[in-house]
């Protein structure tokens, strides 16, 4: 999305390629950046009731885990409550409802779709040390892909040829917290910096493109 400026398209292979080295520093640095924004929340849990909700869970029962989150909502006081808490099954149908015409249309859902057409395996491998401490928190687990009787090339270095995603159920207790008249409150960017200002990534991956692309009069392909 950073690289094409749009929501809905992807760097053509070409175009990919041609961002290797960029490519190469960007996983590890979203690896991190990623680890610190759950370490980040994991740690508010202590004082404030917070429901982790993991994608694939969704994509598995969606009806079952909008009923779930809403009953987290409930549970506590939730400001303008009156206005929504009622209608839940509407907009439960309106956001499973196919979209006609024109607009943004998801793709094919495809868990663990990194491993099969970004990520080497050695890309896959610093992630994963990277992002353990949250991810076995979260139930997720790259699991090696046996290699008997697989030829290895370099067209095999794809990282869906070495680790398969695995999702083990989890559960992230909510903590019990007394009732509070005036409510619980959380100040972000203050304790924690999850990504600096020298990071060139982020908010800052516009600078980036507009380098390659001469300030967006070339843009990359896209597919």
């Amino acid at each position: 999305m950073g690289m094409t400026n749009t929501h809905d398209k992807s760097l053509s292979p070409e175009a990919f390629a041609s961002l290797k080295d960029i490519w190469n520093a960007f996983v590890p640095n979203e690896a991190q950046v990623w680890t610190k924004f759950y370490l980040y929340w994991l740690e508010q849990s202590k004082q404030l009731p917070i429901m982790m909700v993991r994608y694939e869970d969704i994509l598995q029962d969606e009806k079952m885990w909008v009923q779930r989150m809403v009953a987290f909502l409930e549970s506590g006081n939730p400001p303008l409550a009156h206005r929504w808490k009622n209608h839940w099954n509407e907009y439960l149908s309106n956001a499973a409802r196919p979209v006609d015409g024109a607009g943004y249309k998801p793709k094919k859902i495809v868990i663990g779709k990194a491993l099969t057409n970004v990520l080497t395996k050695e890309q896959a491998e610093t992630v994963r040390e990277l992002t353990s401490a949250v991810c076995n928190l979260f139930g997720y687990e790259l699991t090696p892909v046996s290699q008997e009787g697989n030829a290895t090339t370099e067209a095999t270095n794809v990282a869906s040829h070495y680790y398969s995603l695995q999702l083990s159920p989890v559960r992230i207790p909510t903590p019990m917290l007394p009732p509070s008249d005036s409510g619980s409150t959380i100040s972000i960017n203050q304790s924690m910096e999850i990504r600096d200002d020298s990071d060139p990534y982020g908010r800052k991956i516009t600078d980036l493109r507009r380098i390659y692309t001469k300030n967006d009069t070339e843009p990359f392909a896209t597919k």
